[in-house]
């Protein structure tokens, strides 16, 4: 008995743990980008990285291309001989309308777990900032157009895929004097691991029986 109530307060801090929103925060300044990730009480500082990290990541980059680039040569080959064999086998056996089925699925299946993974994601804020701005008063009043038309449908078509718990602040501007266009763009978003943990399985499983299912045919 006790081993089980263990076993339930095990789970249940699981549970707890993966409820927890992680947020994420980007930070542009038009030259400079910060990252940070922010999980409870602990934050981690992406980007820029410091110097201990460039120096690091250079190390292993370096060693990894020099015994992957052996690799690469005979691994392409055998890849491509796989998969020349799967897709004769596969039109053999279901023909084109099989493969334009298979396909089709594999659509279906892409699409509702980037629906389902995007519908988690939660924009607190969203704030963009641009003043537009060149030499030529022409020119800037022709980017400014430019930029309404591709900055105010990108956030329209982000309201479809994401929560938004604010408003998003977008501010565009035309600046005929400085002859700088500046940028600032700041976005804060949380999601909670345990809605993609269950996405990743349910598709998974979705993913498997399709697979299973090529295999049988």
């Amino acid at each position: 008995m006790a081993g089980f109530v263990i076993f339930l307060i095990i789970i249940a801090v699981i549970l707890l743990l993966l409820m927890i929103p992680v947020n994420l925060y980007v930070e542009y300044d038009g030259e400079n980008t910060n990252l940070s990730v922010r999980y409870a009480f602990i934050k981690i500082k992406i980007l820029p990285p410091s110097e201990k990290k460039e120096k690091a990541v250079k190390k292993t980059e370096s060693k990894k291309k020099k015994s992957k680039s052996d690799k690469k040569q005979t691994d392409k080959s055998d890849e491509e001989e796989k998969g020349e064999s799967k897709l004769s086998s596969i039109f053999k056996a279901k023909g084109i309308s099989g493969i334009a089925e298979i396909i089709g699925e594999i659509i279906l299946l892409a699409k509702g777990f980037l629906g389902d993974t995007l519908s988690h994601i939660i924009i607190h804020r969203l704030s963009v900032r641009v003043n537009v701005s060149t030499d030529d008063a022409y020119d800037t009043a022709m980017k400014f157009g430019y930029t309404c038309d591709a900055v105010y449908p990108a956030v329209g078509a982000a309201s479809a895929f994401f929560t938004f718990r604010k408003i998003p602040e977008i501010e565009i501007n035309a600046d005929f004097d400085s002859g700088k266009t500046k940028i600032n763009l700041f976005i804060r978003l949380s999601v909670r691991p345990l809605f993609l943990l269950m996405s990743a399985i349910f598709y998974g499983i979705k993913s498997i029986a399709l697979y299973l299912k090529i295999i049988k045919a």
